[in-house]
């Protein structure tokens, strides 16, 4: 009678263990992200208008018809005197 009390106290730990561990990997796994960023160079007001263009009517929509919405777009002010240009996409 012993051995069985014990084997399920055994058993009993164990499963315990195995939901807390389940549960917890879930949580671990919904908390991950993942951060990408991209830098498009141009030179050119043209270059600049067709980023524009595919940022706004292309891959913006497309991440968040995904359900990817948190989306930055970086430009650098206007006045900049750099020969190439950057926007970041983060």
């Amino acid at each position: 009678m012993k051995k069985k009390l014990n084997l399920l106290a055994k058993e009993t730990l164990f499963v315990i263990v195995l939901v807390f561990l389940i549960s917890w990997s879930q949580v671990y796994k919904t908390k991950r992200e993942f951060y990408q960023l991209t830098v498009y160079h141009f030179t050119t007001a043209e270059q600049e208008k067709m980023l524009d263009n595919y940022l706004q009517n292309a891959l913006l929509p497309a991440l968040h018809k995904i359900n990817i919405s948190n989306i930055g777009v970086f430009k650098a002010i206007s006045n900049d005197t750099a020969a190439a240009k950057k926007i970041y996409v983060y």
